[in-house]
């Protein structure tokens, strides 16, 4: 998996640096997304800086040590992800942790299978 949505702040004035690719703060790096929780988790992105106390529809957020940003749509029912083959795949926010976290790797040499 190279690529998946993520849901990014527009029109406002509050600093969140969700979906900024050009920060080139280490302490703002929330352009990216993590593997560490599936889809559309219900648990924050925790970061430098989000607004308020994630008002953001679909992307709750707090401030603290850095863990990252989750994939996240405001599709129902899951996310699009881009896999190295160039092909596209919507991915249920179902998906068990340890297949979203063996698509999200290429080092671990799992054997995923159909997703």
């Amino acid at each position: 998996m190279l690529m998946s949505e993520i849901v990014t702040p527009s029109g406002t004035s509050e600093k969140d640096t969700r979906g900024d690719v050009m920060n080139n703060d280490l302490n703002y790096m929330s352009f990216c997304y993590t593997t560490q929780n599936t889809p559309n988790t219900s648990a924050a992105d925790v970061f430098a800086s989000c607004v308020g106390s994630g008002t953001l529809q679909n992307a709750p957020c707090s401030t603290g040590s850095l863990t990252g940003t989750a994939a996240r749509s405001c599709h129902t029912g899951g996310v699009q992800v881009m896999l190295a083959d160039g092909s596209v795949r919507f991915v249920s926010n179902n998906l068990s942790l340890s297949t979203w976290q063996a698509i999200g790797t290429m080092s671990g040499n799992e054997i995923v299978g159909e997703f």
